[in-house]
């Protein structure tokens, strides 16, 4: 296992992360993460969806439940459950750790540190930042119908490194902070077949090592993809720690995959091996800082949101002569793009999860201190 671990950490890898990611994102935080079954199980019940006597994949359970309940319902609750709540995590840490990064955001790094491309299977950004911090310019993109420019992507241009080359991250199930676009049910596996992003994962380790952490695979499609093009990649290793859930069926695709199970007791001795092996990751106050924006962007959202609206309608509304119609459909169309990413407007005015001009500007600056005084450290003789 060290061998392999220490392997890894000096030849580099295409790195395939899950929802265990966002799970370790949240460590030592009282933030709860869920997976994707117990994502299923949420939307069952708030759906009443009865599921039918029948062995059924995560996708055919969230299909079902996605039938029986609104469109901008089902949005909502990807981003409260998932984008929100890592928001949360991070912001949490913050206050935890007076702006200092805490011990698994520089894990994470350190995981990120050597990995070309990363394909990332969660539906939010911010777990790819953590992952890309310190290791120099990054590019997100993420998968999106109707594509809007620049809308889905983030572009890190990793202060003195500016220029060089940009390392991708893919979201190929799309983020509901972007396009509000997000693979989870049968029929979106189905929409997205006929995209680019279809195969972009398996692709993307063309004659490379694949590291695959925090996923359980039980998403057949890619396991489909990996058995269609596994002579074209290079080692497959698949972290799992002894109580993850198996079958008979999942153990044969192994075996006839030649797929290399790195199995850790838990999660936390995992990360510790990579805390032992892989590279220092120095620069990380800055990526922290843009890190922290993000978090307090997505908590006060649906809050500063509804304000933005109100306050471009008063100024459109001065603006002479005026064609009321076509105001009203614009702000309708500007609306509706926030609906589709789940942001809801009415109870956000008093929602308790907004954060105040004044803490906004104590967390912020308790980075920005860890900063200077970093500096002040560096430049001593």
């Amino acid at each position: 296992m060290i061998t392999t671990i220490k392997s890894l950490a000096n030849s580099g890898y295409c790195l395939w992360v899950g929802a265990g990611i966002d799970t370790y994102l949240a460590t030592n935080t009282n933030i709860k993460i869920p997976n994707w079954r117990e994502l299923a199980k949420q939307f069952e019940e708030r759906s009443n969806t009865i599921l039918p006597n029948l062995r059924l994949t995560i996708q055919e359970r969230l299909e079902f439940a996605a039938s029986n309940i609104k469109y901008y319902d089902f949005k909502r609750l990807i981003r409260e459950s998932i984008l929100k709540k890592v928001a949360e995590a991070i912001i949490s840490h913050i206050r935890n750790d007076q702006g200092e990064p805490p011990d698994c955001i520089k894990r994470m790094a350190k995981l990120g540190s050597v990995a070309n491309p990363i394909i990332n299977f969660n539906v939010e950004k911010i777990s790819s930042q953590v992952l890309a911090n310190g290791s120099g310019p990054y590019s997100i993109k993420t998968y999106g119908k109707n594509l809007i420019k620049n809308r889905g992507s983030i572009t890190h241009q990793g202060g003195e490194n500016s220029g060089k080359f940009r390392r991708h991250i893919y979201h190929p199930h799309g983020s509901i902070d972007s396009y509000g676009l997000s693979v989870f049910t049968e029929s979106d596996y189905k929409s997205q077949s006929q995209s680019l992003a279809y195969q972009l994962a398996v692709q993307s380790a063309f004659d490379d090592n694949l590291f695959i952490v925090g996923m359980s695979l039980n998403d057949e499609y890619l396991k489909e993809q990996i058995a269609n093009f596994r002579s074209e990649i290079k080692n497959i290793y698949w972290v799992r720690t002894a109580n993850d859930e198996t079958n008979d069926d999942l153990e044969k695709w192994i075996w006839k995959n030649k797929i290399q199970i790195l199995e850790v007791k838990n999660w936390e001795e995992f990360w510790e091996l990579i805390n032992e092996n892989f590279p220092e990751q120095d620069d990380l106050m800055d990526g922290w800082l843009g890190i922290a924006s993000s978090a307090i962007a997505i908590i006060n959202d649906a809050y500063e949101t509804e304000r933005l609206i109100e306050r471009l309608k008063d100024l459109m509304m001065t603006i002479k002569p005026i064609d009321i119609e076509k105001v009203n459909y614009q702000l309708f169309q500007f609306k509706a793009t926030f609906l589709e990413n789940g942001i809801v407007f009415s109870e956000s005015l008093n929602s308790p999860m907004v954060i105040s001009e004044n803490e906004k500007s104590q967390l912020i600056k308790s980075i920005l201190e860890k900063i200077i005084e970093k500096d002040k450290m560096v430049s001593r003789p």
